[in-house]
């Protein structure tokens, strides 16, 4: 099938996003500073860690990032269908690249407002904030290539 190498290659930056994203969600480390680290779900001074209250600001980021990885692994499990499943359904790629997008639009806003809100507290950022870029980045080439695949296929 013609442009089956842009369906491959849609596969691995979805298990790309996927991976990283999972892993910039549930990282206590989205920033640094010299009294200890933090993520969306804890904070760390020292050895105590403590839980955060999901309010405000920080409640929507945590929801724009659930949401990003549900989007995301939703594409991956289409690309997959499409790959194995239903190898002549077209519309099913529509569906996968527009949940790529939407997943990777979803982690934007969430690295935003994180970042928007954490501007000037002399805050570095973590290991954890940059897995999510990567995810992002990596959700938006697979939505990519799977338009690819689209135009290869008409």
């Amino acid at each position: 099938m013609e442009g089956s190498h842009f369906l491959f290659i849609a596969l691995v930056q979805a298990i790309h996003a996927i991976v990283f994203q999972l892993i910039g969600l549930v990282s206590p480390q989205w920033y640094n500073q010299k009294e200890g680290v933090g993520g969306l779900w804890k904070q760390c001074v020292g050895n105590m860690c403590t839980y955060l209250t999901s309010e405000g600001w920080l409640s929507g980021v945590q929801a724009m990032s659930i949401l990003g990885f549900l989007a995301v692994t939703v594409a991956g499990v289409m690309i997959v269908l499409k790959m194995f499943i239903m190898k002549d359904q077209v519309q099913i790629l529509l569906a996968a690249a527009v949940a790529s997008f939407v997943g990777a639009f979803f982690i934007l806003m969430s690295i935003a407002v994180y970042a928007g809100e954490n501007d000037g507290k002399g805050l570095t950022y973590g290991f954890a904030f940059t897995f999510s870029i990567l995810g992002m980045v990596a959700a938006i080439t697979a939505g990519g290539a799977l338009l690819l695949v689209m135009k290869e296929e008409n």
